[in-house]
């Protein structure tokens, strides 16, 4: 004998092991059933004769247990990755460039020409125009580091840090 749960109305009925696969109407609610195969997940069960309740809970406790110790790990082990690398570049603090001391991130530098006032310098013939050094925009594009405000940190280049 074998007990098994009506999957309608959740009777707990009992049934000789010779019945196993074949149908049946349940005593209490009149519903046509089949009754289980599968002798270890007969007890207990859900209504398809399927794992017991507390397995199918005790796999999702260990399933979540097993996701977070991978996450764990994952956290320990970038911990240690960090600190075998060491302190940060004090120069760029890890971010591998430098802002430009030139042009201070800006891009762009003062006109080279000493007689550009914004844009205008002053002509031969004493009259103001526009500076041909920098197509009167009164900044030129930053030489250090070529417009692009900051370079390669020369701490970290020369110790190929990282």
């Amino acid at each position: 004998m074998f007990t098994f749960a009506c999957p309608r109305c959740r009777e707990e009925l009992e049934a000789e092991d010779s019945i196993r696969g074949t149908r049946m109407a349940c005593p209490q609610c009149g519903q046509r059933i089949s009754i289980p195969r599968n002798r270890a997940w007969s007890s207990g069960g859900d209504a398809q004769g399927g794992p017991p309740r507390v397995l199918v809970v005790v796999v999702a406790v260990a399933t979540l247990f097993l996701i977070a110790g991978a996450f764990w790990g994952r956290m320990v082990v970038t911990a240690r990755r960090a600190e075998a690398r060491g302190p940060e570049c004090v120069k760029c603090q890890g971010t591998r460039q430098v802002k430009c001391a030139t042009c201070k991130g800006e891009k762009t530098q003062r006109c080279p020409n000493d007689k550009c006032d914004k844009g205008q310098s002053v002509n031969s013939r004493g009259t103001l125009e526009q500076c041909f050094s920098c197509n009167g925009r009164g900044a030129v594009r930053c030489q250090t580091c070529a417009g692009v405000g900051a370079y390669a940190c020369p701490v970290c280049v020369d110790a190929g840090a990282r």
